[in-house]
């Protein structure tokens, strides 16, 4: 399976995705990286494995043209993953089903416009949730809505800050969603993702 990654930070989690292929853990190709950054550990980590990188700059050229650069340079892939995309990509009809996100909480809990990173987690902490998460879902035209495909759950604990939960929640999104994808690249899950679907 072909798949393309956008990233606007480091790019932890598309490092992660690296490793799982070495591993042999991942069958995929990664056709392309996407940085909404010039500079970033995402694009040297790409670039040392041969993988075509671009950059698209939201704030030149907009959402709509910044959506449309995007889907013209994933041309030919199966599965677009965002890993750490900050921007809002505007999913057309041919890519409903096709691009995937993992966000660090138990959507729909503390998701939405603004909530990322340690934000997220301060938020399950001002709450006073007694379980947290991380949730792989398909990307629909609002911030961390579209169709959960899986969800894994992380206790709260009485100590933890902002920084050590997102450090237990981490570890987890760095097992999901490699698990995830792989369940498309078997075929035991089929793109386009439909609701419905078992």
């Amino acid at each position: 399976m072909k798949i393309a990654v956008l990233v606007s930070g480091a790019g932890r989690t598309f490092i992660n995705l690296l490793d799982e292929i070495d591993a042999g853990n991942l069958d995929v190709t990664v056709e392309a990286l996407i940085s909404t950054r010039r500079v970033t550990p995402a694009l040297d980590a790409a670039k040392e494995k041969g993988i075509p990188t671009h950059f698209v700059s939201w704030k030149t050229l907009g959402v709509d043209a910044a959506s449309a650069e995007v889907y013209r340079l994933c041309h030919g892939v199966d599965m677009i993953v965002t890993a750490g995309f900050l921007k809002f990509l505007k999913i057309l009809p041919e890519w409903q089903g096709r691009v995937l996100n993992i966000h660090p909480s138990l959507l729909p809990l503390h998701g939405g416009p603004g909530f990322y990173g340690l934000r997220v987690h301060a938020a399950v902490l001002a709450a006073g949730d007694k379980i947290s998460g991380c949730t792989v879902h398909f990307c629909d035209n609002e911030y961390d809505h579209g169709c959960i495909v899986k969800q894994l759950e992380v206790p709260v604990m009485p100590d933890d800050t902002a920084d050590i939960l997102a450090a237990r929640i981490f570890t987890m999104e760095k097992m999901l969603l490699p698990q995830v994808i792989q369940s498309f690249a078997t075929g035991e899950l089929t793109l386009p993702f439909e609701p419905d679907q078992s």
